[in-house]
Formats: structure tokens, C-alpha cells, sequence
């Protein structure tokens, strides 16, 4: 097996420390591990100021569509039946349960760097999974 380059260690590290990234890093790349029959969804806030209301809501928002999409995609069968109602309906139960935590975490985040002063944090992600 091929070692890691130090550079790629160093990346892990940094991205495992919680600090805020360097202000010129524009874009990053986020690889989430999941089983073949799990469906992923990412909402990646790098663009919105979370430390304001716009900001979080903005994050509600994109998370809501995206916990919509997740649970269209996985659940089957047909949409008139109380059935898929019910699966549908657990389906963004558990995805918000899982979001919300992560929602709650960058927004605070934001909110204490912005008042420390400090122009601007690295985004992130929130990370909603479910299986088919």
C-alpha cells in the first residue's frame, strides 16, 4: 500500500484540528465513505455568512430542499399510498435528526469567530444520508 504524502497528511490534520482554513483556499474537497445502497447528500455553506440570520436561514433552506431530495430518491413505490407517506416521512425525520446537530455546530462556529473578530471562516458541510 502506498504511504500518504506528508502534504496529504498534513491536509487530514488540519482538516481533523477543526481550525479555520487559510483565507485563500477557495474551494475544498469533501470524500464521504458510505455503503453502495446509502444515498448521500451534501450541502456544502461556503458561500453564506452563518454568523447572520440571512445566512442561517439561507442553510435551513438548502438543507430542507436537499432532506426533500434525499427522501424522494429513496423512498419507493407509489406517492398516493399512505405507505410511502409514512416512509417518506421517517425518511426526513432522521435526516433532519441527523442535520440539525451539524446546522447548530457551524452556525455557532460562525457566530464566535465573527465575534473574535476574524473576518471569515472555511465553510463546511452537512452531511444527510439515508439508505434505499
Amino acid at each position: 500500500m502506498k504511504q500518504p504524502t506528508s502534504a496529504f497528511t498534513l491536509a487530514i490534520a488540519l482538516l481533523c484540528s477543526g481550525l479555520p482554513a487559510p483565507a485563500a483556499a477557495k474551494t475544498h474537497r469533501i470524500v464521504v465513505v458510505a455503503p453502495p445502497d446509502t444515498v448521500v447528500y451534501q450541502v456544502i455553506y461556503d458561500g453564506l455568512n452563518l454568523a447572520t440570520a440571512d445566512g442561517a436561514k439561507a442553510l435551513y433552506r438548502q438543507v430542507a430542499t436537499a432532506v426533500t431530495n434525499l427522501c424522494d430518491e429513496v423512498t419507493d413505490g407509489d406517492q398516493a399510498t399512505r405507505a410511502y407517506a409514512i416512509v417518506h416521512s421517517d425518511c426526513e425525520n432522521q435526516s433532519w435528526l441527523d442535520a440539525r446537530p451539524q446546522i447548530t455546530t457551524a452556525i455557532e462556529r460562525a457566530r464566535e469567530v465573527a465575534a473574535s473578530g476574524n473576518p471569515s471562516i472555511a465553510g463546511g458541510a452537512v452531511t444527510i444520508s439515508a439508505g434505499r
